[in-house]
């Protein structure tokens, strides 16, 4: 498995330009990390955390200790409560589901949850703060030592995706002006590309996802 030293070695040898060595490489090579994980749900970035609520409102900040980034697909109430919790795939669906949440503060069993980037909502409100269990999918950890290796990534994916993905980015502002084809930032755009449809292939089956109509708890 490539480490990150070994990947920016190969965006450097690629790319011939000191202004992008060390640690700008190391930036590009994390951003094509990150959309890798925008890209396609990774198993290894499955998370689960505890949020509480609140009596007086529908909504409530995601704890930062989620480190969430998206798609919430569980939810269940740690002490258990007469009703199952629906996890919806946004809070629009929520709404336009249950009319009443933008309307008014209903009050009884959480029936339904959903997540934005940074807020918890949920239909009914009960009347008193309950401890909620959430699954979701995390932020990736960034490369940040030498030796850290992408290892949220299939192992024959990680020049392909990382390399690739960073040479595109950076090739996209040297070339950014100059008369003709963008030729080095197209070929690795398309190699980029390619790889993230072999890491979904790869990841096609076993996703967690929210199920819109589907009563949700932890076993």
């Amino acid at each position: 498995m490539p480490t990150l030293e070994e990947v920016r070695t190969r965006v450097e040898r690629i790319v011939h330009d000191i202004s992008y060595h060390g640690d700008v490489a190391d930036d590009y090579i994390n951003n094509a990390l990150r959309r890798c994980a925008g890209f396609v749900l990774l198993p290894d970035l499955e998370s689960s955390g505890n949020i509480t609520t609140s009596s007086t409102a529908s909504a409530v900040a995601i704890p930062l200790s989620w480190n969430f980034d998206r798609n919430l697909y569980l939810c269940s109430a740690v002490v258990e409560q007469p009703s199952k919790i629906k996890v919806l795939s946004s809070i629009a669906l929520l709404a336009r589901e249950y009319p009443d949440y933008r309307l008014n503060v209903a009050q009884g069993n959480i029936e339904a949850c959903s997540a934005s980037r940074t807020a918890f909502a949920y239909y009914k409100t009960p009347t008193e703060a309950v401890v909620l269990r959430c699954a979701f999918y995390k932020k990736p950890t960034l490369l940040v030592r030498d030796a850290d290796e992408p290892s949220i990534l299939p192992d024959f994916l990680h020049y392909d995706l990382l390399v690739s993905g960073a040479c595109a980015a950076i090739f996209t502002e040297i070339e950014e002006g100059i008369d003709g084809i963008m030729v080095n930032t197209n070929k690795y755009s398309k190699k980029f590309d390619k790889a993230i449809e072999d890491l979904k292939d790869y990841f096609k089956t076993g996703q967690s996802r929210p199920e819109p109509s589907r009563a949700s708890s932890f076993i």
